[in-house]
């Protein structure tokens, strides 16, 4: 849906007479990715507090204006073009409250790494390998972030959402967590979760999050801009490998290459565009699938 400036205007005025929120008009994205690329957002709108997250998309669904969730920006790519509506960010979500022992509820803003220090603190344990992994809760809950033996779905029992605009309850067995992904649709967002830990020593806690750490760091030295690993991994072998074996590590179109230290992830080498990005990943998926016969999925969300 393409608008004026006049409407875009009209829509921001309503939206910061009838909700708590920082809207901003056409917003870059760039800084709000970790691609550092893409165009701007008609609309940015940052919610306040849980209650006016519920108001802004009754709002949206009853003027049924387009909108998507943008979390930590960590695992999108962005059009060049930006995107032609409503980008809604619950960065100002960032309540962690702990229930009963091991219990925690969790707003969705909350960082994932954030999540795991504060819980390894208090000595809860099982999201621990999941300490380096980049993005927002309600991100890691839509993709089931994973590392190690863990993914995240497995501590999520409850999720408060919206729904076509209206709030939304689910237990944690009704999202489905499969491999990186989850039956979260479109048209919901969640707000925020409910986690079940194992309460145990602390220092244990303390030191899973330290080597998970510390083994990310070694195993995925990139020090360019990226969204992490770009491919799904397939039964029996990692993404890495076959797109290895083909030749491709290092391999560009515009300024964006896979990354030269690990072969899963692409990176900005400083003027990419999301065009670039987009091409160099088809690139790969043609090349790895004429070599191999294997189709590569991608892990990646695109935004446009």
């Amino acid at each position: 849906m393409n608008w004026d400036r006049d409407k875009v205007q009209h829509m921001a005025s309503l939206l910061r007479r009838q909700v708590n929120a920082d809207v901003n008009v056409d917003h870059p994205l760039t800084g709000l990715n970790s691609w550092k690329v893409g165009g701007c957002a008609d609309l940015l709108v940052r919610p306040r507090c849980l209650a006016a997250a519920q108001q802004l998309f009754a709002l949206l669904a009853a003027h049924r204006w387009p909108w998507i969730v943008l979390g930590s920006g960590t695992n999108v790519l962005i059009a060049d073009a930006g995107f032609p509506g409503v980008v809604v960010q619950l960065s100002h979500l960032k309540h962690i409250k702990m229930l009963t022992p091991g219990q925690y509820h969790v707003e969705g803003g909350v960082s994932l790494g954030e999540l795991v220090r504060v819980c390894a603190e208090r000595g809860d344990s099982g999201i621990e390998d999941l300490a380096a992994i980049p993005g927002s809760v309600g991100g890691a809950v839509v993709m089931n972030a994973g590392a190690g033996e863990h993914t995240f779905g497995e501590v999520v029992t409850g999720v408060h959402a919206v729904l076509n605009g209206q709030p939304a309850y689910f237990e944690g067995a009704e999202l489905k967590f499969g491999y990186r992904s989850s039956a979260v649709g479109p048209q919901m967002c969640i707000l925020a979760i409910e986690i079940q830990l194992q309460t145990t020593e602390r220092d244990i806690c303390v030191s899973r999050r330290k080597q998970a750490l510390e083994y990310r760091k070694k195993a995925q030295q990139v020090f360019q801009p990226s969204a992490g690993s770009v491919f799904r991994n397939l039964p029996g072998t990692c993404a890495w490998k076959l797109i290895d074996s083909c030749a491709l590590r290092g391999c560009k179109v515009g300024g964006a290459q896979v990354s030269p230290q690990h072969a899963n992830f692409i990176v900005n080498t400083g003027n990419a565009a999301a065009a670039d990005v987009a091409e160099l990943i088809a690139h790969v998926q043609r090349e790895v699938y004429r070599k191999t016969g294997v189709p590569l999925e991608t892990e990646i969300r695109y935004l446009n």
